[in-house]
């Protein structure tokens, strides 16, 4: 006890006659802890805290596309979506989908509002467990045909602070159009808006704020880009009794099939299976 009081003692007489040296110690350390206490508040918030309409997040994953060894992961096709979701793939939920960039406009005569929206399957939703505000999701039938039904779900953010959380704005008319880096026609893609999702939700990634939801089929519409050309994000919920584990199983032959029909794409590729925590890639 004596020495340590004798340490404190002489550190004191050190910090007295180097006031500087102390004030940069002293403001070193502050800055240190208040790194530390945003990263740890950070993390509380993307790795541990539930987001808000996501449901049972510890049953999701994500898959992707990757080299054998699983390295260098990325989106997939929409045609290796497709021939996933034909098929057993231990999941009761798989949905894809990708991110949009668009140019809303509604009544009241002012410029259009530039926001991020995600074009999903229609099974999105259920799959995250999402509800509904008010109004009501987008059904099958409304993701099936390719630019027939302009049918759009705002979050409860945008819809409070785009639309005044106005609840007339239920069957409404507002105009989602491509943005190229100049706005087109107001009148060119009129989207019906059906219903309002829970408060908080913004998507099923905790990094990106997305305003509004469309179906896949609505996406060329969107972006000019055919489902043919495009990439997909992918979400899925295990099935009860599933595991990482079986559905890399199942996904291996999937794999297997593509690369006998596209040997080129295929011959060093598979499908890495993750749990959506570990992975915090762009829904686009």
């Amino acid at each position: 006890m004596t020495s340590v009081l004798q340490d404190l003692r002489q550190t004191i007489r050190q910090w007295r006659g180097e006031p500087g040296f102390f004030l940069v110690a002293v403001l070193t350390i502050g800055i240190g802890v208040a790194g530390v206490t945003t990263v740890l508040s950070v993390s509380d918030a993307i790795l541990f805290r539930a987001q808000p309409g996501v449901n049972d997040a510890d049953d999701l994953v994500n898959m992707r596309v990757a080299d054998r060894a699983g390295r260098s992961g990325r989106l997939m096709s929409h045609a290796a979506f497709e021939a996933l979701k034909a098929t057993d793939n231990g999941m009761v939920g798989f949905s894809g989908g990708l991110q949009v960039e668009a140019s809303v406009a509604w009544g009241g005569g002012g410029p259009p509002e530039i926001v991020a929206g995600v074009a999903a399957t229609w099974d999105y939703f259920p799959t995250l467990g999402t509800r509904t505000a008010r109004g009501r999701f987008f059904s099958r039938e409304e993701d099936q045909v390719p630019g027939a039904n302009p049918v759009v779900v705002l979050s409860h953010k945008f819809w409070t602070g785009g639309f005044g959380g106005d609840p007339s704005v239920l069957g409404q008319t507002v105009s989602i159009n491509r943005h190229l880096g100049q706005t087109v026609s107001i009148n060119r893609h009129p989207f019906t808006v059906i219903g309002i999702a829970e408060k908080g939700f913004h998507g099923h990634l905790p990094l990106y704020d997305y305003s509004l939801f469309v179906p896949l089929s609505m996406a060329e519409a969107l972006t000019g880009r055919s489902l043919s050309e495009s990439t997909v994000a992918t979400v899925g919920r295990l099935a009860p009794k599933s595991s990482l584990r079986r559905v890399r199983g199942l996904t291996t032959g999937v794999a297997e099939e593509l690369r006998a029909i596209h040997p080129a794409d295929w011959m060093s590729s598979v499908f890495l299976v993750e749990p959506l925590s570990r992975s915090f890639q762009e829904f686009r």
